[in-house]
């Protein structure tokens, strides 16, 4: 008689079992309602302060390149000044750059910029950040 006692019946089986259903029913549209995409393992949690700006040249006999920190170079600031193409770590914001080259005799002066900033994704756990490098292209047409 003790075992009748510990053992449920079936309706009140099928009455949890119904009650289970209902109730993970309940949970999966809520679970809907919050759905996240999981951080990824890589993840920058902070924005960047700064990104790199490639100087790309070729075509003539260069004979120097200013690189300048805002969006034309007739009124930025002069950041750098050399004789060859290279990578720039920078600060962000827009920057433009010159190459001069001695071609057949003349002076032609190339003009490029571009803007360093970043992009930023949320996540399940918190927002990942991603730098958007720059390149500068200053190489003559051949």
């Amino acid at each position: 008689m003790m075992t009748a006692l510990l053992r449920p019946s079936f309706a009140t089986r099928a009455a949890l079992v119904l009650a289970s259903v209902v109730l993970a029913g309940c949970l999966d549209e809520d679970e809907d309602a919050y759905e996240c995409e999981p951080t990824p393992l890589l993840c920058t949690r902070y924005a960047p302060s700064s990104a790199d700006l490639t100087v790309q040249v070729g075509g003539g006999n260069l004979q120097e390149i200013k690189v300048y920190r805002g969006p034309s170079y007739e009124d930025g600031t002069l950041v750098w000044s050399g004789f060859s193409g290279t990578t720039l770590r920078l600060p962000l914001g827009e920057y433009s750059a010159t190459a001069t080259y001695l071609l057949d005799g003349k002076t032609i002066v190339a003009v490029d910029g571009d803007e360093l900033g970043y992009t930023s994704e949320d996540y399940c756990t918190g927002t990942c950040y991603e730098e958007d490098d720059g390149m500068v292209d200053l190489r003559l047409e051949e």
